[in-house]
Parts: structure tokens; sequence; C-alpha cells
């Protein structure tokens, strides 16, 4: 190979190194541009969909205020009064202000009328149950039974109109009478209250 042959190899691999590492600087400084302008957008997302989280709150609670708390009638108290009383345990949602409230009424109101009842009182359901709405873990309910207050019991469901004279079917006719819907529900074994025991889970108000 001539000198000349060899000189113009020499320029054409010393052209071929610069563009090589033109090519390098710009991958370099183009990947450094994507990452920056990937994280400013993420970043953006995040800002957008906490912003979205905050607005579906304060609306979910501006409804809460429209609607108002629920409250128990007079008639819940009078279709209790003078019937059969049993054992009842109250669970509500937790950090649900409006629950709690509620299930303090129920509570007092059984209280009154010589039920054996605790305060409400929180519990957590099994972690393999956490993704489901509370009143579902409590109940052990499927995704069609949702009732934002279901009564628990571990022996047979009863069945309208509540006729017999036992302390489940006064409680069941007491919130019937005081226009709040409720659920009888005889869950799986592991969720089911202790003989004898009626449990009334208090959900969400919406």
């Amino acid at each position: 190979m001539t000198a000349d042959e060899l000189q113009k190899w020499a320029s054409i691999l010393r052209w071929l190194g610069l563009s090589i590492t033109a090519i390098g600087l710009l991958i370099t400084f183009g990947s450094h541009y994507i990452s920056d302008r990937l994280l400013s957008v993420q970043r953006s997302d995040r800002a957008m969909a906490q912003a979205r989280s905050q607005a579906s709150e304060a609306e979910l609670q501006a409804v809460k205020q429209r609607v108002g708390w629920r409250q128990l009638s007079n008639h819940f108290v009078e279709t209790l009064a003078g019937g059969p009383s049993g054992v009842a345990e109250i669970v509500y949602r937790e950090d649900d202000d409006e629950a709690y409230s509620f299930a303090n009424g129920v509570w007092h109101a059984l209280e009154a009328a010589g039920w054996k009842v605790s305060p409400p009182m929180t519990r957590k359901s099994k972690p393999e149950n956490a993704s489901l709405p509370f009143m579902m873990r409590e109940a052990g309910m499927s995704a069609s039974d949702w009732s934002t207050v279901a009564v628990l019991t571990s022996g047979p469901l009863a069945a309208k109109p509540y006729e017999a004279d036992t302390a489940l079917n006064a409680i069941l006719r007491a919130f019937e009478a005081s226009g709040q819907s409720v659920l009888h529900l005889m869950p799986h074994e592991s969720l089911r209250p202790a003989p004898d025991t009626v449990r009334i889970v208090v959900g969400s108000r919406l």
C-alpha cells in the first residue's frame, strides 16, 4: 500500500472517529434531554393526578354535605320498645365521621331498649380482603350485594315481614320502620359474629 493510500485511509479513519464521537455526544445529550423531559412530564402528571384526586374528594365531601348525615327516626326506638332484646355489636367504617355518628345513634337506641351492646368500634379486616370496600370485607359480601348498613348473624336468615318474636326480627323491623334499608346476611364462617349476637355494620353514607 502506497503512502498516498495510507494517508487516505488515515484521513477516512479520523473522520470516521470524529463522526462516531459526534454521534456519541448526540446520543448522550439526547438521552439526558429525554430523561429531563420525561421527569418533567411525570412530575406534571403526578401533580395533575393529585389535583384531580383533591377535586374529587372535595366534590364527594360537598355531596355528603348536601345529602346530610343519616339520622335514626323515632320509629326505630318506638319499634324496639317493649320488644325482645339481645346482644349486639356495632362496627363502623374507620375514618368516617358520618358512619361513626350513625353507629352511635344505633348504639344509644339499642342500649335504651335494653340491648346488651358495646360502643361502636372499627375493625381492620384480613389483609387479603383489603382491596374490597369496607362493608363487603366485614360482611363477606359480593360486589353485587352493596348496602350502607348490614345486619350479620351466625344463624338462619330471617324472612320478611319479620313476624317472629325474636331479637333479630325486632331490630330488622326497627330499621325498616325508620326507613333505613339494611341487608340481613349470614357471612362466611370466619366472619360470623358469635352465636346469638347481632353485628351491625355501618358503611359510608355514599
